[in-house]
């Protein structure tokens, strides 16, 4: 297997592997270069464009999505799916969807890098969505470029939260970001750029239960929305801004 394109300058790159599948079939790998993303406290770490990530050549399309960090939080692919020429994973608003267990810090980081597959939002909440207790929402609007980021308290109820409508055109790849410390302060990030969300919230740690992408979460989760996802990353720390500008740095240059 060779490395047809190689970045040793030490940015982030788009290297391609060529090599054989196990049918024998030609295949190319898209090798998503993000090894400058912030590492203290990273606990799940999905790059959906890498290989040892999600591995698309394997028939038929496999369902798992390997957690790149050591806590193997295995993520499972559910209904209706297929691959953009960019390396992502399309879900088709139908009932496509990924999924996965966490216990939930109590302070923490949630990261998608993802675009919407229209000029609007297809559904409600699929940026990463957990209604129960110490869950978040990144809720999507419906027929709408309208991101509202969203705490739950450790009773489930959604105490802070603030609503953006992006200055950046959705259909094109970007970061999405929510931190807490799990008690006053709170941001949202589109890209580089960072929102604050006043409130106060009792957070624990308390809480293991299943995050969605793509998807709502019970008792709306009849909702799926037509996007495509590329990294997610969730830490069990609040990020400064200048991490999550860091790890915007490392995965942006990939997109161009």
């Amino acid at each position: 297997m060779a490395i047809l394109g190689n970045n040793t300058s030490g940015s982030p790159s788009l290297n391609l592997i060529s090599g054989y599948s196990t049918s024998g079939s030609p295949v190319i790998n898209l090798i998503m270069d993000d090894i400058d993303i912030v590492r203290d406290g990273l606990i799940v770490h999905y790059n959906i464009v890498d290989i040892n990530s999600y591995d698309r050549n394997i028939g038929p399309p496999s369902t798992t999505v390997n957690d790149l960090t050591t806590y193997a939080h295995t993520g499972t692919i559910a209904g209706g799916f297929s691959f953009t020429a960019d390396g992502g994973i399309s879900f088709d608003g139908i009932n496509g969807a990924l999924s996965y267990s966490l216990t939930i810090p109590e302070a923490m980081t949630h990261i998608i890098f993802a675009k919407s597959n229209a000029t609007l939002w297809s559904n409600y909440n699929g940026l990463g969505a957990n209604r129960g207790p110490n869950g978040w929402s990144m809720h999507t609007w419906q027929s709408s470029t309208d991101v509202t980021f969203g705490w739950n308290d450790n009773l489930g109820a959604s105490v802070v939260y603030t609503t953006i409508t992006p200055t950046v055109d959705i259909q094109l790849p970007h970061l999405y970001a929510i931190t807490t410390d799990g008690s006053t302060n709170h941001k949202a990030y589109i890209d580089d750029v960072e929102y604050n969300m006043p409130g106060t919230m009792v957070r624990d740690s308390l809480t293991t239960d299943f995050m969605h992408i793509a998807n709502d979460d019970a008792p709306y989760n009849s909702r799926f929305t037509d996007l495509t996802a590329y990294v997610h990353l969730v830490y069990d720390r609040q990020l400064s801004k200048a991490e999550i500008i860091q790890n915007y740095k490392a995965i942006k240059p990939y997109f161009g």
